[in-house]
């Protein structure tokens, strides 16, 4: 008998407690969850890393594109804004182009006030003004915007460069 007691006895007293097992199942799922959070921030983070690469390889190859299309030509002949889509497997990707005319002040006012020189002053305003509005016609700004959808937003990436008609007409006139 003594020896069943003991058996019993050790039975008894060996293995662990209902609540000491809920405590160690609560842990593990806290660290899971801390784990599985983890996880999912560094998917996120990959998958906008991914997006933003491939959007600045697309709009390298739409700024290339507009380059070609813009050779030769004045740009009275571009269209301003136009919208356009990206062949498969960037299907997800869309792009817009806008052309703006850069509007330059006039640099006459630098020449104002010269008493001395009044003719020489007002000749300076003359080329000043001239100048000025060369650079209107001849400079504009190109920028490009990719954009895909995330959720229920969209995503957008945009570029922007300045193109420089060197064949635009000088206007000797006011």
């Amino acid at each position: 008998m003594s020896r069943r007691r003991k058996l019993l006895k050790f039975n008894s007293t060996s293995g662990f407690t209902l609540l000491e097992v809920l405590i160690a199942v609560a842990l593990m799922a806290v660290a899971f969850s801390a784990i599985l959070m983890v996880e999912s921030g560094s998917i996120n983070a990959t998958i906008k890393a991914r997006n933003m690469t491939v959007a600045a390889m697309l709009a390298k190859n739409a700024l290339s594109q507009t380059e070609m299309e813009m050779e030769g030509l004045p740009f009275s002949e571009l269209r301003e804004d136009e919208t356009f889509a990206f062949p498969e497997p960037y299907a997800d990707f869309k792009w817009r182009r806008q052309i703006k005319e850069i509007e330059f002040p006039s640099l006459a006012g630098a020449f104002a006030g010269s008493e001395n020189q009044e003719g020489s002053t007002r000749q300076a305003e003359v080329f000043a003004k001239l100048f000025s509005d060369y650079l209107s016609n001849a400079l504009r700004e190109v920028t490009i915007t990719i954009f895909w959808q995330k959720g229920d937003g969209t995503q957008q990436y945009t570029v922007s460069t300045y193109w420089v008609d060197l064949n635009s007409d000088f206007r000797l006139s006011q």
